[in-house]
């Protein structure tokens, strides 16, 4: 399972596009309540935002944090829209 519902990656562009920070977010909070991630897989994601943008990353408890979507730099993002959850 691809985080994006389309084939597409992200824009090509310096910049990530707004569109893709908001079908990135809904995607990850449908597939959570879909039960379509496991833990391990949304910890991966996590993992991946708190290493290697932690400005995009608020941790609110131990067992709780935040993604500031709009924080990811582009060379994190396109790695999160590379990960495949098959």
């Amino acid at each position: 399972m691809a985080l994006r519902s389309s084939s597409e990656s992200p824009s090509r562009s310096d910049a990530v596009l707004y569109e893709d920070k908001v079908q990135f977010a809904q995607d990850i909070k449908r597939f959570g309540l879909e039960k379509r991630l496991s833990e391990n897989q949304l910890g991966e994601i996590v993992r991946i935002v708190k290493e290697e943008c932690p400005e995009a990353f608020n941790e609110i408890s131990k067992t709780q944090c935040q993604i500031l979507v709009e924080s990811i730099g582009k060379d994190v993002f396109e790695r999160l829209f590379e990960l495949d959850f098959n």
